[in-house]
């Protein structure tokens, strides 16, 4: 199965903070990590989720643990073998950018992230990724697994 994930910051929140306040969805995460870590999957992770993740952050732990918090968050995830991928140039942005409508715009960026780096998937909890389904497909952790 050749199968490229791009993560979404939704997923990868529940991966870095779920266990305890997610259990449900954490579980599938955390499969679905280990079978990027066997080289199974594919794992794309994109610059534009680095403010998300820090938002999610400040806004669920103290101001004296925000930046603790999110190094500790960005140390799990920089053991696994995940393709660390920038942010897309502004002139490829915005002549992709017209291609794409979601009632969200600010996700468009990691939409075209994703198409620029051949995924095959957005995996990610914003079911708002739904409006992409004829650029590329979206999944849940969860019906990503029962694919596997």
């Amino acid at each position: 199965m050749d199968v490229k994930i791009y993560l979404d910051s939704s997923v990868v929140i529940v991966f870095l903070f779920g266990r305890f306040r997610e259990p449900e969805r954490y579980s599938d995460v955390e499969q679905m990590f280990a079978h990027i870590l066997a080289g199974e999957i594919e794992g794309v992770l994109s610059f534009y989720a680095l403010p998300e993740i820090y938002a999610y952050v400040a806004g669920n732990f103290p101001e004296d643990m925000i930046s603790r918090m999110v190094r500790v968050g960005l140390l799990k995830l920089l053991r696994y073998p995940l393709v660390i991928v920038p942010f897309i140039d502004r002139m490829e942005k915005r002549r992709r950018k017209r291609k794409i409508t979601m009632r969200d715009p600010s996700d468009i960026p990691h939409v075209l992230s994703a198409l620029q780096n051949g995924c095959t998937h957005i995996v990610a909890y914003d079911t708002h990724f739904l409006e992409t389904h004829k650029v590329i497909e979206y999944l849940t952790p969860e019906k990503l697994l029962m694919r596997m």
